[in-house]
């Protein structure tokens, strides 16, 4: 790893493939401006669109999530997940919705969502 400045953290390449916090408090402390992640980026195949499911199981999906918004919280960062629940679809991108939702109630945050 280099030492220089980190504008954007991107500590996972799928949602729910395990955030790794000691990482994650690498790129904080090196000046990150933005959490990013995707969520699908396993090119599953088109049954997870058409069904609205998830590869990663919402556990898995849930701890991640939890350990980004907690940091982009404390840090005041943004926290940006592409691609939500592995496909995008509108059913996939609700999935993800009620665990942020669920997520920020547990640690009493109120964030700003924007769903596209």
């Amino acid at each position: 790893m280099e030492d220089g400045p980190i504008r954007i953290l991107v500590p996972v390449g799928s949602l729910g493939a395990g955030v790794r916090d000691e990482e994650l408090r690498y790129g904080l402390e090196r000046g990150a401006q933005a959490i990013a992640t995707d969520a699908g980026s396993t090119d599953s195949g088109a049954a997870y669109l058409a069904l609205g499911k998830s590869k990663n199981d919402r556990g898995s999906v849930k701890r991640d999530l939890k350990l980004l918004m907690k940091a982009g919280a404390e840090a005041g960062i943004p926290v940006i997940v592409g691609t939500c629940g592995q496909a995008g679809g509108d059913l996939n991108l609700d999935w993800t919705r009620d665990i942020v939702l669920e997520i920020a109630e547990e640690l009493g945050l109120k964030p700003k969502i924007a769903l596209l």
